[in-house]
């Protein structure tokens, strides 16, 4: 019960730091109240081969986040969402998606070209977590720096060194990466995380509880 009072207020403090540089850096559109969908939002394409996934791809229940990295309110929500998919074993597909907020976090790509190089070799998920726990050592760094302490992490998880830098540096990784944040400011997204559960954009939930609920009532109160 403390671990989970403790994340739910983690949630909201750095959920209200995340709003105010939202609302600073980006033109953002008020949430409606029709199921926190946000205004101005074009079609969320469904999950496809291109994607990062984990989970049933025949699960009823989709979840995609639409993340940065560098994002400290991600970085709260990445246990939260570990949890989740062990909490609901095989009922949720699960997509994450590059949204890199560079204006504000000046390593957002370089950490998604990271783990975009580990999914290369097979390392996706285990890179996704090590930057988010990782995250106030190489949020400060200079890229230089930062993507040194990437390969770092790309050698604690066995991955070939040389092809590691190769594929993070690569136009292919770069371009990408751009395309993904290009075509999310085309759907009119504005800020990160963003949740999309079915097809449809959530208010951020402000616990794990209060996520919990949400992909219960997705599955129809399973």
């Amino acid at each position: 019960m403390k671990s989970k009072s403790v994340l739910t207020w983690g949630i909201v403090i750095i959920a209200v730091v995340g709003v105010v540089y939202g609302l600073i850096e980006l033109a953002k559109t008020s949430p409606t109240n029709q199921g926190g969908a946000q205004a101005g939002i074009g079609l969320i394409p469904p999950i496809a081969s291109s994607d990062w996934t984990e989970g049933d791809p025949n699960a009823t229940t989709t979840l995609i986040e639409y993340g940065d990295f560098e994002c400290p309110v991600c970085a709260v929500y990445a246990p939260v969402l570990n949890q989740l998919m062990k909490d609901f074993n095989g009922k949720i597909y699960f997509a994450y998606r590059y949204f890199p907020l560079e204006t504000i976090h000046p390593n957002a790509a370089l950490s998604a070209a990271a783990a975009e190089a580990a999914g290369a070799q097979g390392k996706f998920w285990q890179m996704h977590d090590l930057l988010f726990q990782n995250q106030n050592t190489w949020s400060g760094e200079s890229p230089a720096d930062a993507e040194k302490t990437f390969e770092t992490y790309a050698s604690q998880l066995g991955l070939n060194a040389g092809q590691f830098s190769a594929d993070m540096n690569s136009a292919t990784t770069t371009s990408k990466i751009q395309g993904d944040y290009e075509n999310d400011l085309k759907m009119g997204l504005t800020y990160t995380p963003t949740f999309i559960v079915n097809g449809k954009i959530i208010q951020n939930p402000t616990s794990y509880d209060a996520f919990k609920q949400i992909i219960q009532q997705s599955l129809g109160g399973q």
